[in-house]
């Protein structure tokens, strides 16, 4: 990037730069770029999951988490129970939203799912 018409002035012994704003518009959009980057390149480095955006857009249209992440996962409730030692009634009342699981039951269910923990708080 090419940046022209830059001025340097002082004031009370401080030296500023003063340049174009579309200059100064350009420089903010490529450091935004570079942060953005290097938060993807922290994320792959980290060598996490992704899921697909669909299945966010779902737990947004009212669908509860444990529901979507279990489906994604292509298994049955009777299954997430034998894996989460969480019964299939609560965890049917849990996706349907008439029992709200402690922080115990949630975490079973997250580690049987193989999510975060948060990934399933509504």
């Amino acid at each position: 990037m090419q940046i022209n018409n830059i001025e340097t002035i002082q004031r009370g012994g401080v030296p500023y730069v003063v340049l174009p704003k579309m200059d100064y518009d350009a420089l903010i959009e490529q450091l935004e770029d570079a942060e953005d980057l290097h938060a993807l390149e922290a994320a792959l480095a980290r060598d996490e999951e992704g899921f697909p955006l669909e299945l966010f857009d779902s737990i947004r249209a009212g669908r509860h988490p444990v529901r979507v992440f279990r489906e994604y996962r292509g298994i049955s409730q009777a299954e997430l129970a034998q894996a989460s030692g969480v019964s299939r009634n609560f965890i049917t009342m849990i996706e349907t939203k008439k029992r709200v699981g402690t922080i115990n039951t949630t975490k079973l269910l997250a580690d049987a799912l193989g999510v975060d923990m948060d990934m399933l708080v509504v």
